[in-house]
């Protein structure tokens, strides 16, 4: 598994900018709303798109989701709680990156 999720992040970090908003709370609710819905998406579950934010998440994990399946053809062979285990092992790296660890001081200013 840990191959696979090596896999879907660094395809993320390469080809999307959304993990790299400029504050600490974008990029946190970015990184959670888009994996969480690819998770979903997959799974056939309901995603909410009840908020602007709600369908921004949407619109870029339906993206994610159709490339991941493109480039990575052993993802379709997984089951649902393979994919929220995948996704949730992605988030945990992708935070450690663009918030945990990230050397940008402006992401933690509070009014920009």
């Amino acid at each position: 598994m840990e191959d696979k999720v090596q896999a879907v992040y660094n395809y993320i970090v390469e080809r999307c900018l959304w993990q790299f908003f400029s504050r600490n709370w974008d990029r946190e609710r970015n990184i959670k709303g888009i994996m969480k819905d690819v998770a979903l998406l997959y799974s056939g579950k309901e995603v909410s798109k009840e908020t602007s934010d709600e369908k921004c998440y949407y619109a870029d994990a339906k993206i994610l989701l159709e490339q991941i399946l493109d480039k990575f053809t052993w993802f379709e062979e997984l089951n649902s709680k393979d994919v929220f285990e995948l996704t949730d092992k992605v988030i945990d790296k992708l935070m450690y990156l663009a918030v945990t660890n990230s050397l940008n001081v402006e992401r933690t200013v509070e009014y920009y």
